[in-house]
């Protein structure tokens, strides 16, 4: 079951939010967006949900970039975000490359 965008966005703003205070605590900040486990599938493959998650981080605050799924729905979607940047999340091989 997919939550409701407006429902997404209101939640992942949130989380964003708590873990700027927890962050905030340790003297540090955030410096970047990634939707973390189902969601960075999901909202990888339904524009509708990356879209989501993008106005969230836009609403936050201007500047970090959202780590991304490469050849998903991302780049698309974090263009229509001015204040978004979409950066695709490569991990090494297991030849270290």
């Amino acid at each position: 079951m997919s939550p409701r965008p407006a429902d997404l966005e209101e939640l992942v703003l949130a989380q964003i939010h708590t873990l700027a205070e927890i962050a905030a605590v340790a003297g540090a900040s955030i410096g970047h967006c990634k939707p973390h486990g189902a969601l960075y599938n999901t909202s990888a493959k339904d524009p509708e949900q990356s879209d989501a998650v993008a106005r969230a981080c836009a609403a936050f605050r201007p500047g970090p970039p959202v780590l991304g799924l490469p050849g998903s729905a991302w780049p698309a979607v974090a263009a229509g975000h001015g204040p978004v940047s979409y950066t695709p999340l490569t991990l090494p091989t297991s030849d270290g490359v």
